[in-house]
C-alpha cells in the first residue's frame, strides 16, 4: 500500500470517527433530555406528597445529575470554540508557519480527543447513575405513598 492510499484511508477512518462520535454524543444528550423530562414531570405531580427527606434527596441526585450534563455540555461548547480558534488560525497562517502550526494542531488534537474518550464514560456514566438513582427514590416515594392511601 502506497502513502497516497494509506493517507486516504486515514482520512476515511478519522471521518468515520468523527461522524461516529458526534452522533453518539447528540444521542446521548437526547435520550438524558428525555430523562430529565419525565423525571421533571413526575416530579411535579408528586412533590407535595413527598416527605422533606424525600424531596431533599430526590432533588439533591436530580440536581448533581444535572449539573454534571450541563457541565459537560458546556466544555462541549467550548472545546468546540477552541477548536474553531485553532483552524481559523492555521488558514490565517503564512506558508513557512504552516507545517510546524498543523503539526501543533494534530498533536493537540491527538490530547484532547485521548481526554474525551477517557472522560465521557465517567461523565455519562455518573449523570446516568446520579439521575437513576433520584428516579428510583422518586419512584419508590410514589409507590409507597399510593400503598398507604395518599395517591
Amino acid at each position: 500500500m502506497d502513502e497516497t492510499q494509506i493517507k486516504k484511508n486515514q482520512d476515511f477512518l478519522r471521518d468515520l470517527y468523527l461522524a461516529g462520535f458526534e452522533k453518539a454524543t447528540a444521542f446521548m444528550a437526547l435520550i438524558v433530555t428525555a430523562g430529565y423530562a419525565g423525571a421533571f414531570t413526575v416530579w411535579d405531580h408528586v412533590e407535595s406528597n413527598l416527605t422533606y427527606c424525600e424531596r431533599l434527596l430526590v432533588a439533591g441526585f436530580f440536581t448533581a445529575s444535572l449539573m454534571l450534563f450541563v457541565g459537560w455540555q458546556i466544555r462541549g461548547q467550548w472545546v468546540l470554540g477552541q477548536q474553531q480558534l485553532a483552524i481559523s488560525k492555521l488558514v490565517a497562517a503564512g506558508v513557512a508557519d504552516f507545517p510546524a502550526l498543523i503539526d501543533k494542531f494534530r498533536a493537540d488534537q491527538a490530547k484532547l480527543r485521548g481526554g474525551l474518550q477517557r472522560q465521557l464514560p465517567i461523565v455519562f456514566g455518573a449523570t446516568v447513575t446520579l439521575g437513576g438513582i433520584g428516579s428510583l427514590l422518586l419512584l419508590v416515594a410514589c409507590v409507597r405513598h399510593l400503598m398507604i392511601g395518599h395517591g
